[in-house]
């Protein structure tokens, strides 16, 4: 096991003992998600290509328990306990809580039918903010598993579980996370993600023939974690819809494009906001095909190719790097700098955007002097080195 794992086992296991004075029966090591390409397209079943991180991940040591409450302490932070009989919504408690989230996973494994309980927790984690990588999905993917693993023979497959995560963020701590966040925590390793069916998307997990390059998410340092950014986030969702219901459907996937393109290209439409995101969204999912043929066919510059052009789509199509009340930010300037800079690898905005992280795939022959050089931007700190995972919601015993 690699020694920056075996570090927060341990750790996590140290404060799980000096805080409930018992051993723990279990540790949990659920991982973050990394968005490769076609981010914000699964709302309108598109197609994502994403990976669970090693080394951005959730450490939970945990007991069980017989008096039926969930008690979870998380380093930093005040304990909170839920009583798995009184999981009913409640908006001034739950929203964009913890406590939200455990409460939402334990109401929707319930109606699923599953069995739950109690447990005690301690939780740790190696997610830096900013990073984007759904570090809520990964909290509520974990809570989900310590429930299977307690009270149903750990048998509930990580897709429902990753299912459930999206309907407590949802639902409970109210945040419109579409299913590739969860999906991507659970992945093992490197994945294809087709969301034509919303309910039942096709995933194709695959060998990425990257050993020659580094992953690397760069903190931006502008906060994405607000209400201007929630606003601007909804309105990508909103415009998708309402481009859709033009021609009859809920969701882009299912307009041909040449119909598209021929209304796109009236009465001054392409220049108008919500057709310019259905154009992206359009060529988005075209570019995901691209990247995956030369991802699976050791094509790197068809692959780098469509991740740049998605890029560059992003911010001046879709238009997620900055607000439209802003002309520039700290995150278009680190990606505008890493454009300049990287000569065999890509640059894009990561995960949801206005503000943020950026991720950068680059050739480790490059990568020292090209993170000497961002560091004089955002700082040490805020540029970390994505390790994809192949053991998500990994599961550790006791020594």
């Amino acid at each position: 096991m690699e020694n920056y794992k075996l570090e927060n086992i341990q750790k996590v296991r140290g404060l799980f003992r000096e805080f409930y004075h018992e051993k723990e029966d279990i540790i949990i090591v659920s991982c973050g998600r990394l968005e490769v390409l076609g981010n914000h397209t699964e709302y309108s079943s598109g197609l994502v290509i994403n990976a669970s991180t090693d080394n951005l991940s959730i450490y939970t040591a945990a007991k069980k328990t017989s008096d039926g409450v969930i008690t979870i302490k998380s380093e930093g932070y005040q304990s909170f306990k839920v009583d798995i009989n009184d999981v009913e919504l409640n908006k001034d408690t739950d929203t964009e809580t913890s406590l939200g989230l455990v409460k939402g996973v334990v109401k929707r494994l319930l109606d699923l039918g599953y069995k739950v309980g109690g447990f005690e927790a301690f939780v740790t984690s190696t997610i830096f903010k900013g990073a984007g990588v759904s570090s809520s999905s990964s909290f509520a993917v974990m809570i989900g598993k310590l429930l299977s693993y307690f009270y149903n023979e750990d048998k509930i497959d990580h897709i429902v579980l990753a299912f459930t995560s999206k309907w407590a963020e949802n639902n409970y701590f109210g945040k419109n996370s579409g299913i590739q966040d969860a999906l991507g925590c659970v992945s093992d390793g490197m994945e294809l993600l087709d969301c034509k069916d919303q309910e039942h998307p096709i995933i194709t997990h695959f060998k990425a023939p990257l050993d020659d390059y580094s992953i690397l998410l760069i903190n931006s340092l502008t906060n994405h974690a607000n209400k201007d950014a929630g606003l601007a986030f909804q309105s990508i969702v909103d415009d998708y819809h309402y481009i859709a219901s033009l021609y009859g459907e809920k969701y882009l996937r299912f307009i041909p494009k040449e119909d598209f393109l021929k209304k796109f290209n009236e009465d001054g439409n392409s220049t108008k906001r919500a057709y310019k995101r259905a154009y992206h969204y359009i060529h988005e999912l075209e570019r995901v095909n691209r990247a995956y043929d030369g991802l699976t066919h050791n094509n790197l510059k068809e692959f780098f190719d469509a991740f740049n052009e998605s890029g560059l789509s992003n911010e001046n199509i879709l238009c997620n790097v900055c607000l439209e009340s802003e002309k520039s930010n700290s995150l278009k300037e680190v990606i505008d700098t890493g454009r300049k800079l990287i000569k065999d690898g890509a640059i894009r905005v990561h995960g949801g955007g206005f503000g943020g992280a950026s991720i950068t795939i680059i050739n480790k022959k490059e990568k020292d002097a090209y993170i000497k050089e961002m560091e004089k931007l955002v700082g040490k700190d805020n540029i970390i080195e994505v390790i994809i995972s192949h053991e998500p919601l990994k599961e550790v015993l006791p020594e």
